[in-house]
């Protein structure tokens, strides 16, 4: 019964994540934006799509928007691989240090729509309910998750559990800060090879 959740909890996570991303290019001004659809599951306007500034985000430095400012502290990937749906996938651990600086409580669950993956050049419905089992399982009962909303003002480092294919080349992390506050105009991408992934420590419980 708890496979069957997960998988569909993950099924309904892809479908969000894969509408979210609408298009990508350059601006006049040859700056790089994309298209999201603010709204996934209502009739496509053009006041329903959402103009994005994506910019390159560098591990271990610090970015801001006007409501959050955050650091992409590590990223790591365990030897550990699983089947779903007859896909063998691997996971990524990326850990975040995040400031909320907005008066309103701050998602960044699964549900927040704060990221969307690309595995080798195609979208992948990467962040899934299964991302806070594995993150308790390799990092232990106090490792944090954001499973709960950050507070105006609190900071808070934890992990994301990002799912790709086991035989992936290259990854693309979209994180969009202001997710959580219904806010898509700002991201930040960071994209690394796989030989440029630090494997993960041995999981506090094995998998």
């Amino acid at each position: 019964m708890k496979q069957m959740i997960y998988r569909a909890a993950g099924l309904l996570t892809g479908v969000v994540m894969l509408c979210t991303i609408a298009g990508c290019g350059k601006d006049k001004n040859g700056e790089g934006k994309i298209r999201v659809i603010e709204n996934s599951m209502a009739e496509t306007t053009e006041e329903s799509i959402q103009e994005v500034d994506v910019k390159p985000g560098v591990m271990g430095e610090e970015f801001a928007t006007d409501s959050v400012t955050a650091t992409m502290d590590s990223v790591c990937m365990p030897a550990y691989t699983f089947k779903d749906n007859d896909k063998e996938l691997s996971i990524l651990f990326f850990q975040l240090t995040v400031t909320n600086h907005s008066d309103e409580a701050l998602p960044l669950n699964f549900l927040s729509q704060s990221f969307s993956v690309q595995a080798d050049g195609e979208a992948f419905a990467g962040i899934t309910l299964r991302g806070p089992r594995f993150i308790l399982l390799q990092f232990g009962e106090g490792a944090e998750a954001f499973a709960d909303n950050i507070q105006p003002e609190e900071t808070r480092q934890g992990y994301v559990c990002v799912e790709v294919p086991a035989d992936f080349e290259h990854v693309k992390l979209m994180y969009y800060p202001n997710a959580g506050l219904i806010d898509w105009s700002q991201a930040f991408s960071f994209e690394m090879d796989r030989s440029d992934i630090q494997p993960a420590p041995d999981p506090v419980t094995p998998y």
